[in-house]
């Protein structure tokens, strides 16, 4: 997911204002549906107030990075580790706090994926 927020801010900061999740998601091989919206429990992104052309779809596809998205991508400020979830609706976040480094977790070059070689 913390991958997945930095193609959708880089894509964001290129004007594109309001990204196509499923896109996204297809064109990375290691983030599935719905993981990637589930980015907005923790308010790094939105999704388009706008109403689904189509009733038979949840939404529209359309997410954008928030503030806190973006500062989270650039190391500016930590976000709970956890959220706690049940229905639909968020019942705690947890104490502890995590950096942009440590959402990633495995071996990476945080360079290289801000760069976007």
């Amino acid at each position: 997911m913390a991958r997945a927020l930095i193609q959708m801010v880089k894509q964001y900061e290129r004007g594109n204002d309001w990204i196509h999740v499923p896109r996204l998601e297809k064109s990375m091989e290691s983030v599935k549906s719905p993981c990637l919206t589930q980015l907005g429990r923790w308010q790094l992104i939105e999704k388009h107030p706008g109403k689904e052309v189509d009733p038979a779809r949840k939404s529209s596809g359309l997410w954008r990075p928030t503030e806190l998205g973006i500062d989270f991508v650039y190391g500016r400020v930590r976000i709970p580790g956890h959220v706690f979830v049940t229905d639909g609706k968020i019942l705690a976040r947890s104490i502890e706090e995590i950096d942009i480094w440590q959402a990633l977790r495995k071996k990476f070059n945080y360079q290289e994926l801000m760069d976007g070689s």
